[in-house]
């Protein structure tokens, strides 16, 4: 935007006037980048080329507003790798940050074409946050052609898009550009809202650079409301944040703030502060290459010396004021033919990025021509297959009726497996303890007489607790059939579990005892469980069975309920018996008489008892967990739902 020198004329003075400059400016970034730490990365051999392209967009970024042909340089390279790799949002950002080069140039045909490709790019990526950057760079470019009314929209647009992306930073960038817009459309109310916006935004985020560019809008909107003490108190605000950033401070902002303070200095009457604030302005100035305001701060000062009457320092003033003048006008032509140079370059990439985009096209219509080969042979074999279909209808029928007879033979067929492997178990596992019965009855039966009193008795011990085998095997054998033909039901109810495990313990106590076995149960006051009472019993019943059936005499078994929370019940069943060995652990719930052991009594299994306790565990919807070391022990742990709504 033009930047207009202030003139402050009073009464009882010769002033001087002076040929009024207007000097074009442009928008420095609200933040500064560290440009060294990302020359470093720039530079690590094992950069990659998509992270290469983002650090030389950064850079070039960053120095667009303090090396305009150093900036040039990285966006050149960034579009060139981009370009290479078929990077489209990476060809998107070097675009975005050339149209902010150009415009900085006062190129703007050239700036707005850029911006264009940008904005163009990112709606083919679907980048909202590209997007609305780009209405941030046509803003500032109709801003810079006094197009006050399309500044105005686009700036409105990107503040609109970046608050619903959620983007506070960014939202911050955009406040402060309307803000900014709207101070110099003469709406200063508007202005100082959208201002305390970004403000109130950038206190949450700690971003000073930024906020320091918010109080010098602030600054700008009380002095053109002549509310000088207010102006002066924000340019202030603005001045102190940068002191203490440092290196790192809005230099922009700084410079500007020093040169309305000396405004307003000199329209309160302080020709003193006038003079020492412009003296700064111009010393920052030249120790940041501010260029624009070094030569308005020369201007100021040419003016204040002119109107104390000090006619060598006016003219020495007036000298460097014109002197740098002419300095710019070179360097800005010489900028402008290496900036053309870079432009030609870059054309050359657009120029071979619409060749690469129109062998793409050429691609898609090679592509679509054969995709609508494809569809006229697709046509032409659907009208084929409907021949053929109408032609074997009937064998399609017959095929049919193949199938559902089909399966119904593997429906039989599974049900004589079932049948079968019922037979089997009752073959295997109920003939051999039956055969004992019978050995025993028949040498009762031919050698009592034989047979002393304690003979007669241990073998009278030794039939019970095979009949007691038996028993268990046969009531196992019929779950487990009842199971296979589905005819067992879950009826899941809530329960006390203390009883159910005080039960078991009663059942066993004995078992356990007669092997010289410890016996431990455990459980809380608190012991509901949500399931079917009956499963859940056999379940623990057979753990604790095969737990003494397994251990050794003088071990112990443990039965415990552990606490657990609102959600689950945990049972734990354990011993430190004979264990097993990983292949055995694996295979524990799959129905193998192969496999079956003997306990450490020559006690007899089948396996059967933990299929159907890992069935009834699932049916209940639990878990059960098996962690076992050959010659330490087995331990069981099984959870269950504590009340219905865990479910």
């Amino acid at each position: 935007m033009m930047k207009t020198p202030f003139i402050t004329v009073r009464p009882g003075h010769n002033a001087v006037l002076w040929v009024l400059f207007a000097f074009m400016t442009s928008i420095q970034p609200l933040w500064l980048q560290q440009v060294d730490s990302l020359e470093r990365v720039l530079n690590r051999p094992d950069i990659t080329t998509e992270d290469k392209i983002h650090t030389l967009y950064m850079l070039s970024r960053d120095l667009a507003f303090v090396d305009r042909l150093q900036a040039l340089e990285y966006a050149d390279e960034s579009l060139e790798l981009a370009t290479q790799a078929e990077d489209r949002r990476g060809m998107a950002y070097a675009y975005r940050i050339l149209g902010s080069i150009y415009s900085l140039d006062e190129n703007y045909f050239t700036s707005m074409q850029y911006i264009h490709l940008a904005h163009e790019l990112f709606v083919q990526q679907e980048d909202s946050a590209g997007i609305a950057n780009c209405y941030v760079s046509m803003g500032h470019i109709y801003r810079n052609l006094n197009e006050r009314e399309k500044e105005e929209r686009f700036h409105r647009l990107s503040y609109d898009l970046f608050k619903k992306l959620g983007q506070p930073e960014r939202t911050a960038v955009a406040a402060h550009n309307m803000g900014e817009t709207y101070y110099l459309n003469g709406q200063l109310e508007k202005a100082r809202a959208y201002t305390r916006e970004a403000i109130e935004i950038l206190s949450g985020i700690s971003h000073a650079a930024l906020t320091s560019s918010c109080y010098k809008v602030m600054g700008l909107i009380h002095l053109k409301e002549q509310d000088y003490q207010e102006a002066k108190r924000y340019f202030q605000k603005a001045l102190d944040i940068s002191e203490g950033l440092g290196k790192d401070a809005q230099k922009i902002a700084s410079a500007e703030s020093l040169i309305r303070l000396a405004e307003i200095s000199g329209i309160l009457g302080n020709p003193s502060r006038e003079k020492a604030y412009l003296e700064q302005a111009a010393k920052l100035s030249q120790e940041n290459n501010l260029y624009d305001y070094q030569v308005r701060s020369y201007y100021q000062l040419a003016l204040h010396y002119a109107r104390t009457d000090d006619v060598e320092n006016t003219r020495r003033f007036m000298v460097r004021h014109k002197e740098l003048s002419d300095s710019l006008q070179v360097i800005l032509t010489n900028d402008r033919a290496r900036l053309t140079q870079g432009m030609i370059h870059i054309e050359q990439l657009t120029k071979k990025t619409e060749e690469l985009e129109e062998q793409a096209a050429q691609q898609a219509l090679a592509l679509e021509i054969r995709n609508r080969t494809l569809i006229l042979i697709g046509v032409f074999l659907i009208i084929l297959s409907l021949l053929i279909y109408k032609l074997f209808r009937t064998l399609r029928e017959m095929r049919e009726k193949n199938s559902i007879i089909q399966m119904q033979k593997e429906e039989l067929a599974e049900l004589n497996a079932s049948k079968d492997r019922f037979f089997s178990i009752v073959a295997h596992d109920l003939r051999s303890p039956l055969g004992s019965l019978k050995s025993f009855t028949t040498l009762l039966a031919d050698h009592i007489d034989l047979m002393s009193l304690e003979e007669i008795k241990e073998m009278g011990v030794q039939l019970d607790r095979s009949v007691d085998n038996t028993m268990q095997l046969t009531d196992n054998l019929i779950t487990w059939a009842r199971s296979q033909m589905n005819e067992i039901k879950t009826e899941a109810t809530e329960f006390d579990l203390r009883p159910l495990v005080e039960n078991v313990h009663t059942v066993f106590a004995s078992v356990a005892r007669h092997k010289q076995i410890t016996m431990e149960v455990s459980y809380p006051e608190e012991t509901t469980i949500f399931g079917d009472k009956n499963q859940i019993e056999f379940v623990i019943r057979n753990l604790v069975n095969n737990a003494i059936k397994y251990t050794r005499e003088g071990g112990t078994v443990k039965l415990e309920v552990l606490p657990a929370d609102d959600q689950k019940a945990v049972i734990r069943i354990s011993d430190n018996g004979v264990g097993m060995d990983p292949d055995q652990v694996a295979s524990l719930f799959i129905r193998q008489s192969d496999k079956s052991r003997r306990g450490t009594a020559g006690e007899k299994g089948s396996g059967l008892g933990l299929v159907l306790s890992h069935e009834f565990v699932k049916r209940n919807k639990g878990r059960i967990r098996v962690e076992s070391i050959p010659d330490k022990g087995t331990c069981f742990t099984m959870e269950f739902r504590r009340t219905r709504q865990a479910a």
